[in-house]
């Protein structure tokens, strides 16, 4: 994922905090626990555990927009009771033409220029205006998942060919207007899927950091202390493990797509600034699937 790190919150949003319990997901656990005969049972009392599991809230149309008003309310009292930082994590998933390659989780916006505006008036807009009403709680965005991934490995779905301008300028109002509030993370998939379409994502994400305006520079400070812990490694789809990429002279980065040589240019570039980031993110998933598996 690429970050957006204010620099309220340091280099790590998740250190030192609380993570929010969101209440309605504990009530849907004691139902179900209530319906396998209650905590005193053996699948009842494995069930209840889950109660205390902090979850993300997922707000996926204007219509769910009270949750997070709901959920930073409940958060402001428990910090209030407990003196400590409480951290609420949103899910931010109602973008124009969602999940553009399925049917299975569309969205209530079609796409094109007036699902954009409903998008950003009606959806970003008005959630930010929430946060903002509450300056004393820690919140993180996790921005529109599968969004571009999808866009790069589903080119043969006209939805999605459709939906690139749409997706690429509503994740950057969501940056522009979130980025100050919180951390905002975008997701840009998995080395395993999206490992032979980097450049063309790479692209995407200089187009959105562009659009994005000043809250872009986050993007790219939240990169460097990523990368100052990643050793200069990127991920080589080829042979399926991290591999170092050969700096040059002049600060390019040289990578190998295919087999062939590819190079970023010009280290002063914007375009180099976001393969590296994006780098560090696949880099960064691959060492998470490299630990789950040992």
């Amino acid at each position: 994922m690429l970050a957006t790190l204010p620099s309220a919150l340091g280099a790590n949003p998740f250190a030192d905090v609380e993570f929010f319990v969101n209440p309605v997901y504990a009530a849907q656990v004691a139902s179900s626990v209530a319906s396998v005969g209650g905590p005193s049972t053996p699948l009842g009392a494995t069930l209840n555990a889950a109660a205390h599991i902090p979850t993300a809230v997922w707000i996926d149309s204007i219509g769910n927009l009270q949750l997070a008003r709901d959920a930073l309310t409940q958060a402001w009292r428990r910090q209030r009771a407990t003196r400590r930082p409480v951290l609420t994590v949103f899910v931010v998933y109602n973008l124009p033409d969602r999940d553009c390659a399925a049917s299975a989780s569309v969205g209530e916006l079609s796409g094109g220029e007036a699902g954009l505006e409903r998008y950003t008036r009606e959806f970003i807009e008005p959630l930010a205006e929430i946060v903002r009403g509450f300056p004393e709680q820690r919140v993180a965005f996790m921005l529109e998942p599968d969004s571009l991934p999808n866009l790069v490995s589903s080119t043969w779905s006209e939805t999605c060919r459709r939906a690139r301008k749409t997706y690429v300028r509503g994740i950057a109002r969501a940056i522009g207007s979130l980025a100050p509030l919180g951390a905002v993370y975008v997701d840009v998939g998995n080395a395993q899927w999206c490992q032979w379409f980097v450049e063309d994502l790479a692209k995407m994400l200089v187009e959105i950091l562009r659009l994005a305006g000043p809250a872009a520079a986050q993007v790219l400070r939240a990169r460097r202390r990523l990368d100052s812990q990643a050793q200069g490694s990127l991920y080589s789809p080829r042979r399926a493990r991290p591999r170092a990429a050969p700096r040059l002279r002049d600060g390019c980065e040289q990578l190998r797509r295919d087999g062939d040589r590819v190079r970023i240019c010009d280290a002063a570039d914007p375009r180099a600034r976001a393969a590296r980031v994006l780098g560090v993110a696949l880099r960064g998933r691959h060492r998470a699937q490299r630990r789950r598996e040992a």
